[in-house]
């Protein structure tokens, strides 16, 4: 490099080792707040709020769904491991045939556990009857299902 270019690419230089660590820090201080939930909701809160009222499935026998006190919650335990990838609990008023996909009439309720218990909040869209599907996203695959007795 001849001396006029040696002279630029310095400055140019010290310029940017203020400048990219000072956009960087700005960049972060100027980011938004992500919300982050402090405490479980009620209805989601505990398994010792849930009811007695239990539904299991024929095929996944150590898979159960049990109801959250009062509200439209559902509480779901896994005892056993599961042997299928993106294991995705759906409800879905249709009665389902072994050739059954996800509809724009079924409700995606959340990732079924493996080995665990999760709480889900269901709202107002739950209904009584339909049907509780297990399905694997990852086999395009029904894999049980047990209809819904629960009364919201």
């Amino acid at each position: 490099m001849i001396r006029p270019l040696r002279i630029r690419h310095r400055y140019i230089i010290s310029c940017l080792t203020i400048i990219v660590p000072a956009v960087a820090v700005c960049g972060l201080l100027m980011r938004p707040e992500r919300p982050i939930m402090q405490a479980h909701p009620e209805a989601a809160s505990h398994h010792s709020h849930a009811s007695g009222e239990k539904i299991t499935f024929s095929q996944l026998k150590n898979v159960s769904i049990s109801r959250v006190g009062h509200s439209a919650g559902i509480h779901i335990v896994n005892r056993g491991r599961l042997t299928y990838p993106d294991v995705l609990l759906y409800w879905t008023p249709e009665e389902p045939t072994d050739a059954w996909g996800p509809t724009s009439s079924s409700l995606l309720v959340g990732l079924l556990p493996d080995q665990g218990e999760l709480s889900y909040e269901m709202g107002p869209i739950l209904t009584s009857g339909g049907t509780w599907v297990i399905y694997s996203l990852g086999h395009k695959k029904l894999l049980d299902h047990s209809r819904n007795t629960f009364s919201f």
